[in-house]
């Protein structure tokens, strides 16, 4: 007699085996993505640029970022524009107004008394005349005159024509940008697109990722407006507003004084300031006192006395100021001296960079993070 399978009886279902060799090969996968993913991020913000050291028989300028640099010179009346190691040009006209971010380059150059602008290896123009090119590393900005009006271009979309703009106002960074312009003898502010005012004046305009400033008068008083936020009103203008996405500072004069706001501080009174510059956590000056030398104050801490102060500038990590003494230009960069000089300027630091521009027996060099 066969035997029958009771179709009434519930079989034991059989335990499913997960497949162990596969899902170690996933997860060893996984971590070794983490682990590059890590890697590379380090290396793209904690590697600074290497040390170099460029020579210019003229014309050299000179552009600098976290990670990325700019030099561009004149050689027998050719110029020529290196980034980051590849070479831009010959131009047999002028080449002005460079400027770099870690990830973008602009710069124009005149050819036929016609200016045409370079932007990250792209060429727009040609235009009567060009004025502030300025990129960051999601965002461009310039501003250009054709048949006696002035257009701004911000990431290829324009705005006006104007009547005219100001000079060195345009401000760009990856979120935000601003410009001042003027139609029928009345000043108006471009903030992110919008238009403020008409306003008796602006003096100047700062632009970060995470703030936007501006100062401006109306009814013969001051008035800083950092994100909508107004301080003021002062009697006279504004000098050195800058900010960065923690930190605003600007100099205002009160009774023939000067005083420096930095965020809810105040110093002062000076009877002249030479520069300021701010970072996140961290913030630079220069001040004199009739009867008294140039002294420059970093995070608190007091440097000098020096005969005159050209040039400060900081980060969080670093900080920097050109001073002269003895008719010589020395460079103090976290406390490490650079020079004598015959002359320097166009000094900039960054959390991992510093670089600046000097002047020894008639020849000229730009460098980035010497050795020495």
């Amino acid at each position: 007699m066969e035997d029958h399978e009771n179709p009434f009886i519930n079989k034991k279902k059989q335990k499913k085996e997960f497949p162990i060799i596969p899902a170690l090969v996933v997860l060893l996968v996984l971590m070794i993505s983490i682990v590059i993913f890590i890697f590379f991020k380090f290396i793209n913000t904690s590697i600074p640029l290497k040390s170099q050291t460029f020579e210019a028989i003229s014309g050299l300028q000179s552009a600098l970022s976290n990670k990325s640099y700019g030099w561009a010179y004149q050689d027998q009346g050719i110029w020529q524009v290196e980034i980051n190691n590849k070479t831009y040009g010959p131009y047999n006209g002028m080449v002005v107004l460079l400027s770099v971010s870690d990830k973008g380059f602009s710069y124009a150059y005149q050819n036929n008394n016609k200016w045409t602008v370079n932007i990250n290896g792209k060429e727009y123009g040609p235009y009567d005349s060009v004025m502030d090119v300025v990129v960051a590393d999601k965002k461009y900005g310039f501003i250009y005159q054709n048949n006696n009006k002035w257009t701004v271009n911000i990431n290829g979309k324009e705005y006006g024509p104007y009547d005219f703009v100001q000079q060195k106002t345009l401000g760009v960074s990856s979120n935000n940008f601003g410009f001042i312009y003027q139609n029928n003898n009345k000043w108006t502010v471009n903030v992110n697109g919008k238009d403020v005012g008409p306003l008796d004046s602006i003096g100047s305009l700062a632009v970060a990722n995470k703030k936007i400033a501006y100062a401006y008068q109306n009814n013969n008083k001051w008035t800083v407006n950092i994100n909508g936020k107004e301080y003021g009103p002062y009697d006279q203008n504004v000098f050195y507003l800058t900010v960065s996405d923690k930190s605003f500072g600007y100099v205002y004069e009160d009774q023939g004084k000067r005083y420096i706001k930095i965020n809810n501080n105040q110093y002062g009174p000076f009877d002249d300031v030479g520069g300021l510059d701010l970072y996140n956590n961290a913030y630079i000056f220069s001040t004199f006192k009739l009867g008294e030398k140039w002294t420059v104050n970093v995070n608190g801490k007091e440097y000098g006395p020096y005969d005159t102060i050209k040039k400060v500038s900081v980060s969080d990590k670093m900080f920097g100021f050109i001073y002269q003494n003895d008719n010589k230009w020395e460079i103090n960069i976290n406390n490490k001296i650079y020079g004598p000089y015959d002359n320097a300027d166009n000094l900039i630091v960054f959390n991992d960079s510093y670089g600046f521009v000097y002047n020894n027996l008639g020849k000229t060099f730009f460098t980035i993070n010497p050795e020495n």
